[in-house]
């Protein structure tokens, strides 16, 4: 141990940043006794009692200067209050959607995330989904070990030519965007956060686009805009945080928007989906493809509707899970702590105004 800093862990971390983490800090794991806690799957349950006796069974603890958490468990302000004020809260990962973060800023903590580290593998994982659609790899996988190999087969598709919209234009966004343009596709970008609606090519020429300094002047969510753009594009790609604005915003008016033939990839997250329209469109729907890496309930071990779609392409949430991402997000883990911890500065820091839904409603 090279410094007295106190690091509480709430939710298993990977190997590798806790062998740093015990090697350098008083490092204090919880996740094992956590495990059981609110998680992200049974927000809308009430297990407040099981809960608060978790709490109540944990270890002793030292002070911590920072807590560190990742994608499932839900910081209620229950869980908040066994911390003191004015700390971290470290996301290892990308999103902020399962802490409260109102409730911490109240109590004068931080509250950051490692935005950087899963960009390019995400990226990547869309990429892979938009040509596993268009290919019909899937399909073709099958069909040739069935021993058909092109009998009566379906062409595939090229992405040259194709109309993309893309609904977040952040770090992921920006890059399929990117990548799409070298593809020779049509881009459309939607992205209420940055007030970025429209053509990609006209992107500099925006008339409405502000650098955001103040998220809440910007969650002017015109979906109708959003609608009459992907009724006119074949391949619709999601890259926006959830919060209350997202949380099911892919719902039977939205699908009931989408061209025949149409492909809808989700790499954000699952809570996107409300779930009932999205399976019974889909179902009801041959020859449109949903292709995501995200479901409305994880992690997913058991049977689930989804798994019944033939026209859907499911990976379990692998969007970041390469070894370059986990090597990224140790560094980037290390030097958020490092700079918050020795010069009491945030790198990431939260805008207070993002506000999220549905899973702080006490």
């Amino acid at each position: 141990m090279t410094s007295n800093k106190v690091i509480v862990s709430i939710e298993n971390l990977p190997d590798e940043i806790t062998s740093y983490l015990k090697s350098n800090y008083k490092f204090y794991d919880l996740s094992p006794y956590l495990k059981d806690y609110k998680t992200i799957k049974d927000y809308n349950t009430n297990k407040r009692e099981k809960w608060d006796n978790l709490l109540k069974s944990l270890p002793k603890f030292e002070k911590p200067d920072v807590v560190i958490f990742r994608t499932y468990t839900i910081l209620d302000k229950n869980l908040i209050d066994l911390f003191p004020e004015n700390i971290l809260f470290l996301r290892a990962g990308s999103g902020y959607d399962n802490i409260d973060i109102q409730y911490a800023l109240n109590r004068f903590c931080h509250v950051e995330n490692t935005p950087i580290a899963n960009t390019n593998s995400a990226f990547e994982h869309t990429v892979a989904l938009l040509f596993t659609s268009l290919k019909k790899l899937v399909q073709f996988n099958k069909t040739t070990k069935d021993g058909k190999w092109r009998d009566d087969l379906e062409l595939n598709h090229e992405a040259k030519g194709k109309n993309i919209c893309i609904v977040g234009y952040g770090n992921i966004g920006s890059k399929v965007a990117s990548f799409a343009k070298f593809l020779g596709m049509n881009i459309f970008i939607y992205d209420p956060i940055k007030s970025l609606i429209g053509n990609y090519d006209k992107l500099p020429e925006f008339a409405n686009y502000v650098e955001v300094k103040d998220f809440k002047n910007c969650f002017d969510f015109n979906y109708n805009t959003l609608y009459e753009i992907i009724n006119n594009v074949d391949i619709v790609t999601f890259h926006i945080p959830l919060y209350d604005k997202t949380y099911k915003m892919i719902d039977e008016r939205l699908l009931s928007y989408l061209k025949e033939k149409a492909i809808l990839i989700n790499t954000s997250r699952g809570e996107l989906f409300e779930k009932n329209s999205t399976i019974s469109y889909f179902k009801n729907n041959f020859s449109s493809i949903l292709a995501t890496d995200v479901l409305p309930e994880e992690p997913c071990y058991a049977q689930n509707p989804f798994f019944d779609l033939p026209n859907c392409i499911i990976t379990p949430h692998i969007g970041a899970f390469t070894f370059e991402a986990r090597t990224r997000l140790k560094e980037e883990v290390i030097k958020t702590l490092q700079i918050y911890l020795n010069e009491k500065r945030i790198l990431y820091p939260v805008n207070p105004g993002f506000h999220f839904s549905p899973y702080f409603k006490y």
